[in-house]
């Protein structure tokens, strides 16, 4: 049978994982058999914050310096104690863009359910900011990313709750998918507020690259980059 873990809140403020699995409770219970809930980033969950000392998703560095890195290697020692075949790290951005995922690459761990689903645009992390992030530790997790607006709605529920039951029933769902490469950051310093408006996720911009979760998002308040850069989109069939 498979384990599936949905881990929710790894940003405190994100949502989805949790609306997720009360939405699978409510309405399809019969799936709950295969899936188990986690709270990634428990105190900045129940402060509403992104964070507490560091981001979760950049703690996990195998250092104990910070709540978020000991937080990291709890939950990585869950998922191995448990067993989980499939990890969904479930994000909710501000930005406008479609539902993506976030890989490293499409790994045997993860290929399964990205053939499964019905989320057609696969961003690969190429960047070094992968090696502190859950994704980058855990072969069979694939981060999930959707627009904050569109996860409170029953259609989005209900379409990853089929991704997940085609998944469960090894069946596929949209097998033509576009990877997005990823191996830079776009930093502020490289465009004006003007330019940065104009600019439109997963559609190739003037400079030549994709913009990737770019947006008003705490990349702007919280780092030097707005969001990611891909100069590189291909189309695959599953």
């Amino acid at each position: 049978m498979n384990k599936i873990l949905l881990l929710g809140a790894q940003h405190g403020n994100e949502l989805l994982g949790i609306q997720l699995y009360e939405h699978i409770t409510r309405k399809r219970p019969q799936m709950l058999p295969f899936v188990t809930y986690k709270t990634g980033n428990i105190q900045a969950r129940k402060q509403n914050v992104r964070y507490i000392e560091s981001d979760l998703n950049r703690s996990y560095t195998g250092k104990s310096r910070t709540y978020e890195e000991r937080r990291a290697k709890r939950i990585l020692k869950y998922i191995i104690q448990n067993k989980f075949d499939l990890v969904l790290d479930l994000h909710t951005t501000t930005c406008e863009q479609p539902p993506c995922f976030i890989a490293p690459g499409i790994t045997p761990g993860i290929e399964h359910f990205i053939r499964a689903s019905s989320i057609t645009r696969i961003v690969q992390m190429n960047h070094s900011i992968i090696a502190s992030s859950l994704i980058g530790n855990c072969v069979q997790a694939v981060s999930i990313e959707v627009n904050r607006q569109e996860a409170k709605t029953s259609v989005l529920l209900d379409s990853l709750c089929d991704d997940i039951e085609r998944y469960i029933h090894g069946d596929t769902g949209t097998a033509v998918k576009t990877i997005y490469h990823i191996n830079d950051l776009l930093k502020k310093t490289e465009v004006t507020d003007e330019e940065a408006a104009t600019l439109r996720n997963f559609h190739r911009s003037p400079q030549g690259y994709y913009p990737i979760l770019v947006g008003e998002n705490s990349y702007k308040k919280q780092t030097e980059y707005l969001g990611f850069k891909a100069y590189k989109s291909q189309t695959i069939h599953l």
